[in-house]
This record gives structure tokens, C-alpha cells and sequence, in this order.
């Protein structure tokens, strides 16, 4: 296991069909980069926060944001 594999308040999800769909629908017009997309969409689907200081991100309103 890598390093940041062994914290224990890391979660690894994996990207599924669910998660890869809301990337290019409910995602597609909050960011232009394909893997904040896939971030946010994965939040989404998991009941996450995202911790981020991207503007886009937090603007959109999709999933919650802590502002760091």
C-alpha cells in the first residue's frame, strides 16, 4: 500500500458508471477540467464534502465545500 493509502481517514472509491455519467451530465458545465468533474461527481454520489479554494467548484453548488 502506498502512503496515503495507509491514513485512516482516507477513503479510495472507485469510479463506476454512476459516478463517470455525472462527470459528463451533472458535472459538464461546472468545470472545464475532467478530473475536478470527476471529483465533484464522485462527491456527489458518496454524500461528500469536498475540501477545496477552486471558485468553480464551490460556485457550482453540487456538493457541499469546506473553503481552505
Amino acid at each position: 500500500l502506498s502512503k496515503c493509502e495507509r491514513v485512516s481517514t482516507f477513503r479510495f472509491q472507485p469510479v463506476d458508471n454512476d459516478i463517470a455519467r455525472h462527470s459528463v451530465t451533472t458535472c459538464s458545465t461546472m468545470h472545464p477540467d475532467p478530473a475536478d468533474r470527476m471529483i465533484v461527481a464522485t462527491a456527489l454520489a458518496h454524500g461528500a464534502k469536498i475540501i477545496t479554494c477552486d471558485r468553480k467548484i464551490h460556485d457550482a453548488g453540487i456538493v457541499p465545500c469546506i473553503w481552505s
